[in-house]
């Protein structure tokens, strides 16, 4: 984590605190925080992350966004997910939601299997782009 603080700070130095590459380090350091299991930590990171993309697509939504860098065009435009493979994370995911609750009856809400199907939830979410329901199953 530390050599991600580090970047973190070059980048910010370098290429000003509104960047992708900004972006990018929050979210890696949310995914590290998350293997380190330091979850209220992490979504911090992945808030500040989202928070960001999500300014500079609203600022490349504006009339000269063909003056703008393409670096943010993955976002403007993420790569398409088959049918086929989006159904299937689909159904998979509804079989998270299906074995949540009774991981939490069983296990209680606090036992590390509650959080690995969060994790594994959100990380669903966030392959589909819905970054809303990916935030919340992050948050638990």
């Amino acid at each position: 984590m530390v050599a991600y603080k580090e970047a973190l700070r070059i980048r910010k130095l370098v290429l000003g605190d509104k960047s992708q590459e900004v972006a990018d380090t929050l979210f890696c350091m949310g995914n590290v925080a998350t293997a380190i299991e330091k979850h209220s930590e992490a979504l911090g990171y992945f808030k500040e992350s989202i928070e960001l993309m999500e300014a500079l697509i609203e600022k490349a939504d504006s009339p000269s966004i063909n003056e703008k860098d393409d670096t943010l065009l993955f976002i403007l435009n993420p790569p398409s997910i088959p049918i086929a493979v989006k159904t299937q994370y689909e159904k998979l995911n509804q079989a998270y939601e299906e074995a949540l609750p009774l991981t939490k009856l069983v296990m209680g809400s606090d036992h590390a299997n509650v959080c690995e199907i969060l994790t594994r939830m959100g990380d669903l979410y966030k392959m589909l782009h819905d970054w809303d329901n990916a935030i919340g199953s992050f948050q638990g």
